[in-house]
């Protein structure tokens, strides 16, 4: 299991390149082990952060905020106000990032167990896949490009080419998609996706190899609305 902070969509594809350029193997850390057939896994800290900043909340203190108003999930912020003290020496070096890492990492594991088991599961293409036949509804919070939501789901469709599950969104009414044509159900999508996103989507893509946030019902109560 290979482990950093904001590592899965920036780390990991610079890591694949030099890898590449020095003729290795660049999909290390997705591999699978010849002896076994296991794949490897890979566990972003910042995505249990963000988990636990909507399914956890209270268990860590987030009080300092960024340029758009909402809590600063940068690794130092968080490391220093959750306790994870670090010598002076440790300032500006590239192990400061590592120590700062592992003292989040372990923090969590010990306040958020339940938490830190399910985001273990999501590390690989498996496990997401183990949980996705386990669950027909589950929620799923996203943090990409600048957006923050949190939705009741059901798994549609995989995107086989590239491990991309399509979910959909249980605060709309599902039947009148399932009524339309193909073709005008990607006309549809396509209209949707060039719209205000502050509007609820009927569809969400949740890639299945960066560690995606699905939670169990039953570990969903905080995101989940009253009527639901």
């Amino acid at each position: 299991l290979f482990s950093g902070y904001n590592t899965l969509k920036f780390d990991e594809p610079v890591l694949a390149q030099n890898l590449a350029q020095n003729l290795q193997h660049p999909d290390i850390t997705t591999a699978r082990n010849r002896t076994n057939g296991q794949a490897n896994g890979r566990m972003d800290i910042m995505q249990l952060v963000r988990a636990a900043t909507v399914y956890t909340p209270g268990v860590l203190c987030l009080t300092i905020l960024n340029d758009m108003g909402t809590p600063s999930l940068s690794l130092g912020n968080v490391a220093q106000q959750n306790g994870v003290k670090l010598a002076p020496e440790d300032a500006h070096d590239a192990m400061n990032d590592v120590k700062a890492t592992l003292g989040v990492a372990k923090m969590l594991k010990k306040t958020a167990p339940d938490l830190w088991r399910q985001m273990m599961l999501m590390s690989n293409v498996e496990g997401v896949n183990s949980f996705l036949a386990a669950n027909t509804v589950f929620t799923v919070h996203d943090a990409s490009y600048g957006r923050t939501r949190s939705a009741a789901v059901t798994s549609v469709i995989e995107r086989a080419s590239d491990n991309t599950q399509l979910l959909f969104n249980l605060a709309l009414d599902p039947a009148p998609y399932m009524a339309m044509s193909v073709d005008d159900l990607a006309a549809h999508m396509r209209r949707k996706y060039l719209r205000d996103d502050s509007k609820p989507q009927p569809f969400i893509l949740s890639d299945k190899k960066l560690q995606p946030i699905l939670m169990p019902l039953s570990a969903s109560d905080p995101v989940l609305d009253a009527k639901f």
